[in-house]
């Protein structure tokens, strides 16, 4: 006598990952790394949204789950929350592993410092990852 269920068991779900600033670069041959790895994607991009756009097509292609937000980090603390509620939205569930490639490459004067400037370079690319 067979004792198994007859329900169909479910596929376990695929692990979520998350790259800041995937859809050019390093970001994006790491998120394409995790995609070929199995993994469901949250591209992340700020200017780049035709590149994430596209991006999320061909990573769609690898029978994985992708999806793209488009979101300027410039408060720290509100981009990493705005990034853990998107990735709870669109795939209910948070990331199981998170890689921070956006930056800010803004250039100013060595001679004449920003500090407007300054302080948008030390938010995304100091302190944003420290808040995430």
């Amino acid at each position: 006598m067979n004792t198994r269920p007859t329900a169909p068991l479910q596929p376990a779900s695929a692990p979520l990952a998350l790259v800041t600033g995937s859809a050019k670069r390093l970001g994006r041959q790491v998120i394409e790394a995790f995609a070929q790895a199995g993994y469901d994607c949250l591209i992340h991009a700020n200017q780049s949204r035709d590149e994430a756009m596209a991006l999320r097509e061909q990573l769609q292609g690898h029978g994985i789950r992708a999806e793209v937000v488009l979101h300027a980090i410039a408060d720290p603390d509100e981009a990493a929350a705005s990034l853990v509620k998107a990735a709870q939205a669109l795939f209910g569930k948070l990331p199981n592993a998170s890689v921070l490639f956006a930056a800010c490459y803004d250039f100013d004067s060595r001679l004449q410092p920003d500090p407007a400037l300054m302080a948008k370079q030390l938010a995304l690319n100091f302190l944003f990852p420290v808040q995430y």
